[in-house]
């Protein structure tokens, strides 16, 4: 017996046992759409086989969440964590990977609160964006991948983590050349090598092709800062120069919102 979400392609879970002469099936659907049946007998199909069945509703991991706001952004001992809940989907596997500035794949460790909620905690090497996908099942929940802006390398209970990204759940972030979203004052960390720092200028146009005022913030070995003051909200685009030419990766599209 073989299960297949033909929406998606999913191979879905499923049991036989069987009780006197009758044979009982249960299937186990992770995301809605048209499902196929397949019952073979001595590799053949049985008369009827495959039988076709449509699940309805919304899929469980859309009704798995990442919790927003500071109270459920922790820093502790170099470590940081944030928290998710699956309490609408009932209990599933959660499985979280997350990735450093650099493309560098790093685990998370997942520990079990009440009531299916969940503190995904990991500890980063590097400031900068990372990025935190969190799945059920095998599918990413709502509001993931989580995107954690850290300024700096978190020390004891305090750290340098921005709590804004996280808390805003629409919130994309990226130093590489794709759209990011930030709020209020913008600081986004390049993963550029410091040898390259020296010869970087940087600059900014506005929704309306207006010169905004940008500058380099601070560099490390993880990268540099580039810092500039919106007027308004919509997008922007930020160059990076190396030696007067366009540096690889930029220019970054930057959509402003709060303003």
């Amino acid at each position: 017996v073989t299960c297949k979400n033909e929406d998606t392609g999913t191979t879905i879970d499923c049991d036989m046992k069987k009780t006197g002469d009758m044979y009982e099936v249960t299937i186990k659907p992770t995301d809605p759409g048209k499902h196929a049946l397949n019952i073979m007998w001595d590799g053949k199909h049985i008369p009827g086989s495959p039988a076709y069945f449509t699940v309805k509703g919304p899929a469980p991991a859309r009704l798995c969440y990442i919790l927003s706001g500071a109270d459920h952004i922790k820093c502790s001992k170099g470590s940081i964590s944030f928290r998710c809940t699956t309490r609408d989907a009932g209990k599933g596997e959660l499985t979280a990977l997350g990735v450093d500035p650099f493309g560098k794949q790093f685990e998370c460790l997942i520990t079990e609160e009440e009531e299916l909620t969940y503190a995904v905690a990991f500890k980063p090497e590097v400031p900068g964006v990372h990025n935190v996908d969190v799945k059920y099942n095998g599918h990413s929940i709502n509001g993931s991948p989580a995107l954690i802006d850290i300024k700096s390398l978190p020390q004891g209970d305090e750290g340098g983590i921005s709590l804004e990204l996280i808390s805003c759940r629409d919130t994309t972030a990226s130093g590489t050349g794709t759209e990011t979203q930030v709020q209020q004052k913008a600081t986004i960390t390049l993963p550029i090598p410091q040898k390259d720092h020296a010869g970087l200028t940087v600059c900014c146009k506005g929704p309306d092709g207006s010169d905004i005022k940008c500058e380099l913030g601070a560099s490390s070995e993880a990268g540099i800062n580039v810092l500039f003051e919106p007027a308004s909200g919509g997008k922007h685009t930020l160059t990076v120069l190396l030696n007067g030419v366009n540096y690889p990766g930029t220019p970054v599209d930057v959509e402003v919102q709060g303003l």
